[in-house]
């Protein structure tokens, strides 16, 4: 009788053994395939994103004597392939002129008069940090900036108001997550966010200008804005 017992015993145990074997390649075939679904899913992830923003432009160069630090409003669009980002911005700067600017032609742009920045530039960026809470991206790019003295139509010194392109190094920081009471978020971070966006870069000129006397320079800026992204 002892003796069935105890074969009864190792024959369970050995059963059991089994079980969890099985058990055991069950569960790791799930992690393998989850693994491997995820990274199809990432080598297959596209969105769509964007960002309304307020920024500031501070000027360096002999444009900075003759025209006041822009302030911004303006657009983004993101196009998003896995981690490469394609953005296009269109802005629209408010200054004006801080020191009359006389040209050959006896024309001139007046002291006070507006000075306005149509700006529309496209960039290449890479995301270096996605996190839960964060997406930031170093960008790179090409725009144009036409300085003008009119928001509409045309304007008396319209053939000296310059078209200045330039290249662009900057960066952009999405807040997905932004804490404003104890266990209260008030924006969500999952793969579609709502965001607080910051933004910083410098904008230097491509070659030189006429009339580099008055329009040579540089300008960095920062912009802050409301965006988000959507998953494709």
């Amino acid at each position: 009788m002892n003796k069935l017992l105890t074969y009864l015993t190792v024959g369970i145990f050995l059963l059991l053994g089994n079980q969890v074997k099985a058990s055991d390649k069950t569960i790791g075939d799930k992690d393998s395939l989850n693994i491997e679904l995820q990274e199809n899913l990432q080598e297959k992830y596209k969105a769509i994103g964007g960002n309304i923003f307020l920024g500031y432009g501070m000027l360096k160069g002999n444009i900075s004597d003759y025209i006041t630090n822009p302030i911004f409003i303006g657009i983004n669009v993101d196009f998003h392939r896995q981690r490469f980002v394609i953005q296009i911005d269109d802005y629209i700067g408010f200054g004006k002129v801080k020191k009359t600017m006389e040209f050959p032609d006896d024309l001139e742009w007046s002291n006070n008069k507006a000075a306005l920045h149509f700006m529309l530039g496209g960039n290449l960026g890479y995301t270096l940090i996605n996190s839960e809470s964060f997406k930031f991206v170093p960008l790179a790019g090409i725009g144009f900036d036409l300085l003008s003295s009119t928001f509409l139509g045309s304007s008396e010194n319209q053939k000296n108001e310059p078209f200045l392109p330039y290249y662009k190094l900057g960066c952009y920081l999405d807040i997905k997550s932004l804490k404003l009471f104890r266990n209260n978020y008030s924006f969500n971070y999952n793969d579609n966010y709502t965001c607080v966006r910051l933004s910083f870069g410098l904008n230097s000129p491509i070659g030189k200008p006429k009339y580099g006397e008055f329009y040579s320079g540089s300008m960095i800026y920062f912009t802050i804005g409301m965006g988000g992204l959507g998953r494709q």
